[in-house]
């Protein structure tokens, strides 16, 4: 079933969860916010910028997710931001509670601190294994016990969006295995 949720009074998120919708719209408002008050994310936009198609990605993720076997739900834990040449900024969160990231892009690959309310890093992404493709996939490690797996979108140039889902499976897969293949080279 695929529903409709108002992100604000001039959004709309076509998605089949209405979490994928929230995070878009947590997103919407993030990039926003870092692109000085300009909307990156908008109907009005290109069709790859545009809301529902950035949560038709996340529904996506979210069978990845669900295929990996790891407890919990695939939007407790988002990422989400821009990245402008060699660095990024952006939030992530924990269920209903949201905190600054940044990092750094390199060739092939990224890394990043989350933080938390008090602006000390609570969690890093991307310092064992990281990678992204020309498809608009990335996927990383998160405190080399965790995965992150997520969709990069190209605004112009060098600068863009991104948006991702994380998790940790205790006892069961490791984190490179649950996503095996996600990367169209497969590789990290």
């Amino acid at each position: 079933m695929t529903l409709l949720f108002a992100l604000s009074t001039a959004h709309a998120c076509v998605s089949d969860t209405m979490e994928a919708c929230i995070v878009v719209g947590e997103v919407t408002e993030i990039t926003t916010a870092l692109n000085g008050g300009v909307p990156v994310i908008s109907e009005s936009g290109p069709v790859r910028l545009q809301p529902d198609t950035i949560a038709a990605q996340l529904d996506e993720l979210t069978l990845v997710y669900e295929a990996t076997g790891c407890s919990g739900g695939p939007f407790d834990r988002w990422i989400g931001g821009m990245y402008t040449g060699g660095s990024w900024n952006g939030g992530w969160a924990f269920v209903e509670t949201s905190w600054d990231a940044s990092g750094t892009v390199g060739s092939g690959a990224f890394s990043g601190d989350l933080y938390d309310e008090s602006l000390n890093v609570d969690a890093s992404i991307g310092t064992v294994w990281s990678g992204y493709d020309g498809s608009g996939r990335l996927a990383g490690d998160q405190d080399g016990a965790g995965f992150v797996i997520g969709r990069w979108i190209r605004v112009a140039g060098r600068r863009g969006v991104f948006i991702g889902i994380s998790g940790a499976c205790a006892g069961g897969p490791t984190p490179d295995a649950v996503v095996q293949g996600w990367l169209a080279d497969g590789t990290f």
